[in-house]
C-alpha cells in the first residue's frame, strides 16, 4: 500500500481554523461583469457638496465686486474734489474770483457733479473753500472736502 501524504497545517489559536502552511489567504474577486467606478448616487452626492461650497463662495465674490465698484466711485469723487480744491487755491492765491461754483465731470462713464463754495472770514481774512461731489444726479454728497487759504 502506498504511503499517504499529509499536509502540514499551521495552528493560529485554540479553537480557530487552520490554514495550510505556505499558502497566502486569497480574497474573492468581484464577478467578472462588475467594473470599477463611481455610482450615480456617489456622483450626485459629490455634486451636492460642491454646490453647497460654491454657492456661498460665489455670493461673496459678487459682494466683493460690488464693494470694489463703490470704492472706485468714491476714489474718483475724492480725486475730483481734490483737483477742485487745488484749482481754488491757485485761483484765490492769484486774487482772481470767483471760483467756479458748479461743474460736471465723467469718469469711466460715471457722471459726477461738483459744487464749490468759498466763504471769507472777515476778521482774519482767511477763505474757507469747500468742494462737494455728488454721484450722477444724486442729492446726497459722495465726498465733501474743505480747506482754508490765507492771504
Amino acid at each position: 500500500m502506498p504511503a499517504l501524504r499529509t499536509r502540514k497545517h499551521q495552528s493560529f489559536a485554540p479553537g480557530q481554523m487552520t490554514r495550510p502552511a505556505g499558502r497566502a489567504h486569497r480574497r474573492r474577486r468581484p464577478s467578472e461583469g462588475c467594473q470599477g467606478g463611481f455610482t450615480l448616487v456617489e456622483i450626485m452626492v459629490a455634486l451636492g457638496i460642491l454646490a453647497l461650497v460654491l454657492v456661498p463662495l460665489m455670493a461673496g465674490f459678487d459682494w466683493s465686486m460690488g464693494q470694489a465698484s463703490q470704492t472706485n466711485e468714491l476714489t474718483a469723487a475724492t480725486n475730483i474734489a481734490r483737483q477742485a480744491l487745488e484749482t481754488a487755491r491757485e485761483t484765490t492765491a492769484s486774487g482772481t474770483f470767483p471760483v467756479p461754483a458748479q461743474a460736471r465731470a465723467a469718469v469711466s462713464g460715471t457722471p459726477y457733479q461738483l459744487q464749490t463754495s468759498v466763504s471769507t472770514n472777515g476778521t482774519m481774512n482767511f477763505e474757507t473753500i469747500t468742494a462737494t461731489v455728488y454721484l450722477g444726479g444724486g442729492t446726497a454728497p459722495e465726498v465733501s472736502l474743505t480747506t482754508v487759504v490765507g492771504p
